[in-house]
């Protein structure tokens, strides 16, 4: 099947990765045309793999977060890990669990640059656009895997004219959704947007240790935004949005020795609030030749997450963690308009973020015994050493209910970026085009931490079978108080060559493009690197210690690409596809620490990733369909580890051939809706639309084990609805089949753990625009 698929790919001379947008057979050329400022053409006329989703699409779909784009979009894989705070998101193998994002997120135009704010509720939307691939020499270092751009709607558009509309919708699990905007135009030139959202669920799994919901969730949203054509010239836009959210989860259930995954089990509690705010200003010029756009955002989240960390009923540990960050970013970008062959770009980008967090851990009893447990072993190991047992107090013989480890972390990050890109269209013949760039990025990371614990001990000290032992109380305060500076400098260049012919109704393109991440810092390893030092009794280590137990290096990735795309029959059949090829070194993995109980970020020596996209999309009379296929072969070529068998004692284990952990080797969407219409009094339109999706297999672990696998699974989602007049009906289903499979797998202190997907759903919404 893949040498097949990888065959059919060059055979067809890879067609690029996305298609016109087809919504309606009313209504079959519409297509999603952007506010982007970073590019010199629209979408469809670069060399580049993408795919657009109109309103329209996102409506038919059922897209409401960024997850949901998994469903329609090749070679995407945002899985549910639990809480808003996992946001994780792998184009072509490429992404990162942890810490900073592979894939970078833009609401109109203003970057998110911390992946903990990616899973937000949609509402009232313009339109998605999601490029893969590297797009660092315009977007920078978070866009290794591709970039989402996602925009809102203009209270200023042909769509948005004076309106209202209201949305709201049911289905089982008390899951409720609402959504209500207002655009007000004041004149031609100025309008102001007014919106809101608010969502809920009891969730669809239970606590078993309570009978509670593990995964319940609350959210609300509000946004405004204005825009004023100031003159022919000059135009500003303005959006202030926030959101709140409170999660119950996380819905984590032990998997036995047969891979069944059961309920949630555990007794403390569990959950992620978190509050956003972002501001964003565009301002854009049109001179005569040449534009020139201002990008400016100020960007506020805090979150708390909770976490009982052996996700069982035992008293062992929790895990609690307290974000605040606040991040200005500012982008100039200035590119000619005109119809001349050589078109241009020259950009600059600053950004500020500071982030503070608090991250304690605590040992309760069972974790208490834990650490005892590994003195114990110290003991039999090295029958010399004294014994020591852990005490609440200076001479008692009582051990303690609990230990407690705070953490306090200062993380400040600035970076800057100059860029440019040239395009020459018509070289040599007409419709050749070749496209080269690149950029300067500069980025420094600066990391104030403090970390301690204190922990009595009872010290006996054998002095043979003659001698009576000699008995002392000992106070064990391990501190970490100090600072960490990096700096990261890359320089990411891109080349690309394109050959539109036959009317623009063809073109093939083959890009080569370079990616980068930035390196960073394992604020999870504190709270080990403490607890250890209690263990062996030991105090401060220097900062040169704490960064090489801490720092993880940056990834870097050369992305080869070949593609194209037909339109065919008077644009009723759009077909494209890409093939690519990814070289990557020292791949950010997130694994499980070894002496530990956390997981952190490493590097893997050496990838690589290969694989195909093909798209078709089309109409027949009132019927449009698509098909979107993505494959992806990623694997290890050089990763080497060692694991934990005993105390003190490590075993060297190599990954090379495994395959990259939370990347699908298939993603499949298969779609298709028909639309009736009447002319009666109580019925204009009824469309009936089903979409087939699936994605797998997927290995959560370097080690690829068959138990910490899902094999490829796949969803039917179906959607009916009428219209008359102002209003729209539908009736719904989600994962219709209801199909079982894991969408996360992770191990804790010996034992499996996974998050369910959600089982089937149904549901009826109701829609109304005035």
């Amino acid at each position: 099947m893949k040498k097949s698929l990888l065959l059919l790919t060059f055979l067809s001379y890879a067609f690029i990765a996305s298609t016109q947008v087809v919504d309606s057979a009313q209504n079959i050329n519409e297509v999603f045309i952007t506010a982007a400022s970073k590019e010199q053409a629209s979408l469809e006329k670069l060399p580049i793999a993408y795919t657009t989703l109109s309103a329209k699409k996102i409506e038919r779909n059922s897209i409401a977060s960024p997850n949901d784009l998994s469903a329609v979009v090749p070679n995407f894989y945002m899985p549910d890990y639990g809480s808003k705070l996992t946001s994780a998101i792998y184009i072509r193998g490429i992404g990162s669990r942890m810490n900073e994002s592979a894939v970078g997120l833009y609401v109109d135009n203003t970057p998110y640059l911390d992946k903990s704010s990616f899973d937000f509720d949609f509402f009232d939307l313009a339109g998605i656009e999601v490029l893969r691939g590297p797009q660092g020499t315009l977007y920078g270092r978070n866009a290794m895997g591709g970039i989402i751009n996602i925009y809102t709607a203009s209270p200023l558009s042909k769509q948005s004219k004076q309106s209202t509309k209201v949305q709201a919708s049911y289905g089982n699990a008390n899951t409720v959704s609402a959504m209500a905007s207002h655009a007000h135009k004041f004149g031609e030139n100025v309008g102001l947007s007014i919106g809101g959202s608010y969502n809920q669920t009891d969730g669809f799994f239970t606590n078993d240790y309570n009978g509670q919901p593990a995964d319940a969730l609350k959210s609300g949203a509000a946004r405004l935004r204005l825009d004023w054509n100031i003159n022919n010239r000059l135009r500003l836009s303005y959006t202030l949005s926030g959101e709140y959210s409170e999660q119950d989860g996380y819905a984590y259930g032990m998997v036995d020795s047969t891979g069944k995954v059961h309920n949630p089990n555990y007794n403390a509690p569990m959950g992620y609030n978190r509050t956003l705010i972002n501001n964003g200003l565009l301002l854009q010029y049109a001179g005569n030749g040449y534009s020139i756009s201002s990008s400016t955002s100020y960007q506020y989240f805090h979150d708390h997450m909770q976490l009982d960390q052996d996700f069982t009923p035992d008293d062992m540990f929790t895990i609690e963690q307290k974000q605040k960050q606040n991040a200005v970013t500012e982008e100039i970008v200035i590119k000619s308009q005109s119809e001349k062959n050589y078109q241009w770009l020259f950009g600059a980008f600053g950004f500020y973020k500071g982030l503070t967090t608090e991250a304690p851990v605590n040992f309760k009893s069972g974790g208490v015994s834990m650490i005892q447990s590994a003195l114990d072993e110290a003991k039999v190991q090295n029958p010399n050493m004294p014994a020591i047992t852990i005490v609440d107090t200076l001479g008692s013989s009582t051990p303690p209910s609990s230990l407690f480890i705070p953490s306090e972390f200062e993380s400040t990050s600035f970076g800057f970026a100059a860029y440019h890109q040239s395009t020459y269209n018509n070289l040599f013949i007409k419709g050749l085009s070749i496209t080269a760039g690149l950029r300067l990025d500069y980025e420094q990371l600066r990391l104030k931490y403090q970390s301690s614990a204190l922990m009595y001990s009872k010290i006996v000290i054998s002095r043979g079978p003659v001698m009576p032992p000699i008995t002392t109380w000992a106070m064990s305060n391990p501190t970490y108080n100090d600072k960490l500076n990096s700096d990261f400098f890359e320089l990411l260049p891109k080349v690309a060559l394109q050959y539109e012919f036959l009317q623009h109704k063809y073109k093939v393109y083959a890009t080569a493009a370079k990616g980068y991440t930035a390196g960073g810092y394992n604020l999870q390893m504190f709270s080990d690197i403490v607890r250890d030092n209690l263990q062996n009794n030991s105090e401060t280590g220097n900062a040169d210690a704490v960064k090489n137990s801490v720092y993880y290096k940056p990834e870097y990735s050369w992305n080869y690409e070949m593609g194209g795309s037909a339109s065919l029959f008077d644009k009723k059949l759009n077909l494209a596809a890409s093939a690519f090829f990814i070289d990557t070194r020292d791949q950010q993995i997130a694994q499980f620490v070894p002496s530990g109980y956390g997981r952190i970020m490493k590097n893997a020596g050496h990838s690589q990733s290969y694989g195909t996209e093909i798209l078709l999309s089309g109409h027949v009379g009132n019927l449009i369909g698509h098909v979107a296929y993505g494959y992806t072969h990623a694997t290890f070529k050089q990763y080497s580890d060692s694991i934990k068998v005993g105390y003190k004692t490590y075993e060297a284990v190599d990954y090379k051939g495994n395959y990259v952990p939370f990347a699908p080797q298939h993603t499949l969407s298969v779609g298709a809706a028909y639309d009736f219409y009447f002319n009666s009094k109580i019925l204009d339109m009824l469309t009936i639309g089903a979409t087939y999706t699936g994605a797998g297999k997927i290995y959560f672990t370097a080690a690829n084990d068959d138990i910490a696998s899902q094999d490829f699974y796949s969803l039917l989602n179906a959607k009916v609805s009428v219209e008359k007049s102002i209003f729209r009906l539908g009736f719904w289903a989600k994962n219709l089949l209801n199909t079982d499979y894991k969408t996360f797998y992770f191990e804790s202190m010996g034992n499996s753990f996974a998050q369910r997907g959600k089982p089937v759903q149904f549901g009826v919404d109701l829609s109304i625009k005035f």
